[in-house]
Formats: structure tokens, C-alpha cells, sequence
């Protein structure tokens, strides 16, 4: 009897964890949280001749976890019909159509409509890949035809997108335009977008891009053209338009052409007004300066030449944003991962790589980085250490430099996650550095004056100048002109001695004196007896300081002098860089350089303005098109 109870019990335990544990899996998979970037916009539009507008929008997520995406549509005051959602395939170019149902299925979509704005949600769970949705659909009698043109206004980006992302389309009329004064084309939106309507043989079409749509930003074209190529469009109005149409576009871009002078201008008449109590920031910028240096630091620490020991416990990095510079650089990143391998973290090697030329090969030298053999716990590691580690080993599987350059070149998602790092790294260990300086405000405060003082002087020497010439003041331009020589003379020294001699405290002035006296000692290392000042592992580790110090060279030269291969070897630095003194700057600070430069976004510009609509930059504000609901995003 108590042996079946057993036998019950055991049996129902197993069907507890039998329905229990998928239960576990699946709430742990979907607590993951969704991570995504959309990242470009690629949009296609067919102008038919019964006016109706098919378009076509491939929007591009980078993921790293998803359940699916949704695509809002505002089909306001239209009918929207011959809809359909797909996932592109970059390799083949094949799109694949899925289906619509309502059970949320992974591979279908679903279709909401409050009788505004028409909801497409895509059910496709994705993680760690790059995902491209296409959205089909067709506006009925989107175009508008006059008595004399028709136009097309339509919002082609709504407004409710949380990504800021590339935009590429394009709209086609059904056919071409002999006389480009009656196809124009006017865009709206971020500065830096352009239009173009363009007639290439039978086929006319307009070209719109934007390399960096903000977040939240709308994209609109707003375009007219003959309606000869809409005879069938019932959408019809009576009414002469097209001079209209052109004036009210004009007028947009008069206005932000206007504005944009006006803002300046009133910069301009703000600096003016300002001069008039510029001769005294002078005064002022010295009186500033010599009060606060005295105050903050009446007895200045005395500090030997040469400091033969570390003054602080920083990483090189922070040492270097502390001390040496306000942001960190390639150099601090590279001491960081040679800090990294001295700690036992990560394994550095050199190895060769084949470099292809245009007449031969050659062979170059790059780094291979591994996970240490005895795992580490990385979160003994400070932050920006943690940071430099999963810049180089994300997946903790060994790689070369070299191969990061090339994922960063070839791989967006790759350039992305290393800048993220990047950035990362430089944030934390610039604001760490800044908390270790302790900078008093006086400091900022007398650089400002200093440099205002400046700025202020030179100007008004040119205002004199303008002010003085053919006019009755002309005959004392000498005594004038000398004046405010002297006031510039003067502002350019207190602004030397504000950077030069810069006002400190006490702490701050005695903690940068010590680390000069540090890298003093290191720049003089072959001066004397090394064995005498420390051991072989602190040498190992002050090697790492000389990184960021740009000393390196000097301090593995005479490492290599004093201890020798035999004794080098027991330390955890990788050989090569005691082999080749100069493999540090050679190899490490241009690879790592180079990989930091070439993950940064690329910058955007104002792209001018588009007077005619005959093509150029977007406009800000916009001409009323329709289409401003919608949005993009995932869920």
C-alpha cells in the first residue's frame, strides 16, 4: 500500500516537471527584452493612371530580440486596398509573402482598422539578425487632379517612428514629362533630405533621400505634374491649381530661407550688443584669474622631479583622462587591453596575416585575442574594462584585429555594436577621469573669461576698423587701433596663463605634479639602476601607464636591457612586446585606432534648399500631405 502511494506520488512529481519546465522556458524567452534598430527605409511608389499609388516599403531592423514588427498606415480620406506584408531575403532578393490570420502564429500577420489609421502586425520572432519587413499596399486615387496639373502630397515617413534611420525612395509617374516646368517636386522634413524629379528616356520618377532621419520626423513629397498621365483618375477637382501649388511651395522656402537669414542676423545684432561691454572682460578675466589662483592654492605642494612609485590606483585610462586630456583615445583603449592581458583576462598574440596588393602579396602583422585559458570573472573588472573586453571578444571566441576592421568595413550590425562599445568606454572613463581631476569651476570659469576676452578684442578691432574708415573718426585710428592692440595683447596672455598655469587646488595640483613626476621617471628610465627602484612585475605594470604616457618604447627597451629574454618570459605579458619594442606602436595603436574611426557614423549635412522644385534640400514644416498617423516598430 505505501509502496503504490510512492509510486503515485513519484509519478505525479514527473508530470509536474514535465508541464512545469516548458512552462519555465517559454516565460523565460519572452521576459527577454526587445532590443532592435531600424535602420533604413527603402520606399517604392507606382503613380498609376486612374491616379491610385502602389507602394512598397522595406523597412530594415537590426536585431537582437524581437517578436515581431507592426506598420501603421494613415489612409485617411482614402481607400486602402491590395495589401500585403512579406520578410525580403538579402541573399536571394526573393521576397516571401506571408499569410493574414488572426492566431498570432510565428510567419503570419494580422490586420487591425479603426477607419484612420490601418494596423499590419507581423508575427516573426528573431534574434541576433538583420530582419527586412516589406509592406505592400495601394492608396486609391491618392492623386489629385486640377483643371491644369495633378499633384501628389503625401507623407511618405509618418511621424511615429522612434528609430532615426536612412530614407531611400522613389515615386514613379506613369509615363514621362517633356517639360520639366510643369514636374516639380518639393520635399519636407529634416534639413539634410533631398528631391529630384528626374526624366530619364520615357520614364519619369522622384528621387528622395535622407541619410539620417531623426526620430519622430515625418518625410513628405509634395509633387505636380501633367494630368495627362492620370486620365482615368475619377479624384477629380475643378479648379486651376498649379500656380497656386507653386507659389504656396515657394513661399515655404522663401520663408525657411528667410528664417534661417533672420536667426543668424539676430545673432549677429546679439554679438553687436554684446560688444559694448567687451573692453571690460579684460579687466575682469585678470582680476578673475589671479584671485582664485591664489585662494584655492596659497601654498602650492612641492613635488621631486622624477616619482619612482604609482601615485594612485588608477587604471591607465582613467590616469590619462585624469591627468593628460579630457577624452580618452585610441591610446588609453590600447593600454586598457594590454592592462587587460597583464591581468590575466585576455590572451595577446601576434600573428601574420596576407595583405593583397596590386602587384603582389605581402605580409603584415596583426593581433590575435583569446579568453584567458583560466576563466576570469569579469566582473572584478571595472566597467570600461568590461567594455573593452566585449569589444574584442563579444562571443568569447578568439579573433584578430584585423578581422574586427574587416567585420566593422563589411557588417553594419558589427559597426554599430563596436562604436556602441566604444562610446561606452570613452563615456564612463571620461566622467570617471573628471570625477578623479575634480576640476574647481573657477577653473572653467577663468578659461571663459580668458577666451572671451579674445574674441572680444579681435572683433572689436574689425568693428573699429569698419567704423573708423572714411569717416570723420579717421584721423585717430592710430591711438584707437593701438588701444585695443594692447587689450588684445593682454587678453591672448591670460588666457596662455589660464591653460599654462591653470588655477588648481591643492589635492588636484599635488595629484598632477606626482603623475608628471611618474612619467618623468619613465621618460628617464636608462638613467638609472631599474632593479633598485622596483620590482620586475611592478616594471610590468607601470609598462602599461607608459602606454597612455606615449612612452612605451623607452620603458620595453630598457626592460630588454636590464632583465633579458630569460627573466621577461616568467612575466604575464605576451612576449612579442618585449621581442619588438616597438610592436606597441607599430602594430597595437593604429590597429585599434584605425577599427574606432571606422565604426563612427558618418555626419549629416544641410543639403541647401530646393527653390523651384526643380530639386535640392527639404524644407522644414510642411505642405499638409497626407499619411502623417502612421508609424513603424516592433514588439
Amino acid at each position: 500500500m505505501n509502496l503504490n502511494r510512492l509510486s503515485r506520488n513519484i509519478l505525479s512529481l514527473l508530470l509536474s516537471l514535465f508541464i512545469l519546465v516548458p512552462l519555465m522556458t517559454i516565460s523565460t524567452v519572452s521576459a527577454q527584452d526587445i532590443s532592435f534598430d531600424i535602420t533604413e527605409a527603402d520606399i517604392t511608389g507606382q503613380i498609376s493612371s486612374d491616379g491610385d499609388v502602389s507602394f512598397k516599403e522595406i523597412y530594415t531592423f537590426d536585431v537582437d530580440y524581437m517578436n515581431g514588427a507592426y506598420h501603421n498606415i494613415d489612409y485617411g480620406g482614402y481607400n486602402l486596398t491590395e495589401y500585403r506584408v512579406g520578410i525580403l531575403d538579402e541573399e536571394t532578393g526573393d521576397i516571401n509573402y506571408l499569410n493574414e490570420s488572426f492566431n498570432e502564429a510565428p510567419g503570419t500577420f494580422k490586420v487591425s482598422d479603426n477607419g484612420q489609421i490601418f494596423r499590419l502586425q507581423v508575427f516573426n520572432p528573431a534574434e541576433d539578425e538583420t530582419v527586412h519587413f516589406v509592406f505592400e499596399y495601394t492608396l486609391e486615387e491618392l492623386i489629385t487632379n486640377y483643371n491644369d496639373t495633378a499633384e501628389i502630397n503625401r507623407k511618405i515617413v509618418p511621424e511615429n517612428t522612434d528609430d532615426d534611420f536612412a530614407v531611400d525612395a522613389r515615386i514613379y509617374l506613369p509615363g514621362s514629362v517633356s517639360n520639366p516646368d510643369d514636374f516639380r517636386a518639393w520635399g519636407y522634413g529634416p534639413y539634410n533630405g533631398e528631391i529630384q524629379p528626374v526624366t530619364e528616356g520615357d520614364q519619369s520618377y522622384i528621387d528622395i533621400t535622407v541619410p539620417d532621419n531623426p526620430p519622430n520626423q515625418f518625410v513628405e513629397v509634395n509633387a505636380i505634374f501633367p494630368i495627362a498621365l492620370t486620365p482615368n483618375n475619377q479624384n477629380i477637382v475643378q479648379a486651376n491649381m498649379k500656380d497656386e501649388i507653386i507659389e504656396q511651395s515657394e513661399a515655404t522656402v522663401e520663408a525657411d530661407r528667410e528664417a534661417h537669414e533672420s536667426s543668424q542676423q539676430r545673432r549677429w545684432l546679439w554679438v553687436i550688443l554684446a560688444l559694448i561691454g567687451f573692453p571690460l572682460v579684460t579687466i575682469f578675466a585678470w582680476v578673475y584669474y589671479f584671485r582664485n589662483h591664489r585662494k584655492l592654492n596659497p601654498k602650492p605642494a612641492h613635488i621631486p622631479e622624477h616619482v619612482y612609485s604609482l601615485p594612485e590606483e588608477l587604471t591607465p585610462a582613467i590616469m590619462a583622462t585624469a591627468v593628460l586630456r579630457d577624452k580618452p583615445i585610441a591610446d588609453d583603449f590600447s593600454a586598457t587591453i594590454i592592462d587587460l592581458a597583464r591581468k590575466g583576462y585576455i590572451k595577446v598574440e601576434e600573428v601574420s596575416r596576407e595583405k593583397r596588393g596590386l602587384l603582389k602579396r605581402k605580409s603584415a602583422s596583426t593581433i590575435r585575442v583569446s579568453p584567458a585559458e583560466e576563466e576570469a570573472d569579469l566582473f572584478d573588472l571595472q566597467k570600461h574594462e568590461r567594455y573593452v573586453y566585449e569589444y574584442l571578444l563579444p562571443n568569447n571566441e578568439p579573433t584578430t584585429l584585423s578581422q574586427i576592421e574587416e567585420d566593422i568595413q563589411s557588417n553594419r550590425n558589427a559597426k554599430k555594436q563596436k562604436y556602441r562599445k566604444w562610446t561606452q568606454f570613452a563615456n564612463y572613463v571620461e566622467v570617471k577621469g573628471e570625477q578623479v581631476r575634480n576640476q574647481p569651476k573657477e577653473y572653467n570659469n577663468s578659461v571663459g573669461y580668458a577666451v572671451l576676452a579674445v574674441i572680444a578684442s579681435v572683433i572689436m578691432l574689425f568693428v573699429l576698423l569698419f567704423l573708423t574708415l572714411d569717416s570723420p573718426l579717421q584721423e585717430h585710428i592710430m591711438p584707437i587701433l593701438l588701444a585695443f592692440a594692447v587689450n588684445l595683447i593682454l587678453a591672448i596672455v591670460i588666457l596662455l596663463l589660464t591653460t599654462l598655469r591653470p588655477i588648481r587646488t591643492y589635492e588636484q595640483d599635488k595629484m598632477i605634479k606626482e603623475w608628471k613626476g611618474f612619467a618623468n621617471m619613465l621618460d628617464d628610465i636608462g638613467n638609472f639602476n631599474m632593479r633598485e627602484v622596483a620590482s620586475l612585475p611592478l616594471w610590468e605594470e607601470f609598462l602599461v601607464y607608459a602606454i597612455s604616457l606615449d612612452v612605451a618604447d623607452k620603458v620595453i627597451e630598457a626592460m630588454n636591457k636590464e632583465y633579458g629574454m630569460e627573466e621577461l618570459s616568467q612575466m604575464a605579458m605576451p612576449m612579442v612586446i618585449y621581442s619588438n619594442p616597438y610592436w606597441i606602436n607599430q602594430v597595437v595603436r593604429p590597429s585599434i585606432s584605425q577599427s574606432v574611426t571606422s565604426s563612427a557614423p558618418a555626419q549629416s549635412k544641410y543639403s541647401g534648399s530646393n527653390t523651384g522644385g526643380f530639386g535640392g534640400g527639404f524644407s522644414s514644416g510642411s505642405s499638409g500631405g497626407s499619411g502623417g498617423g502612421g508609424g513603424t516598430g516592433g514588439f
